[in-house]
């Protein structure tokens, strides 16, 4: 039996904001963590709220920009 790699799936890398929901989703229902289901699923809103966020300034940082300029 001959096991090939697919080259594209060998560069992707593993999910690490996947695995470590997994980690503390299994430590929150063992009990071993007392923290929010919200910081559970941390790993995974995260990192859109930052996205979120920085567009959000972005476009405060833009609209401020434009209205200096029409003076």
């Amino acid at each position: 039996m001959k096991v090939t790699v697919d080259k594209d799936q060998a560069t992707k890398g593993t999910p690490w904001l996947l695995i470590a929901t997994f980690v503390l989703a299994i430590l929150k229902l063992t009990g071993s963590i007392t923290i929010s289901w919200w910081w559970v699923f941390s790993p995974i809103w995260l990192p859109f709220a930052i996205i979120l966020g920085l567009f959000a300034l972005f476009f405060a940082g833009y609209m401020i920009y434009s209205l200096f300029q029409r003076k």
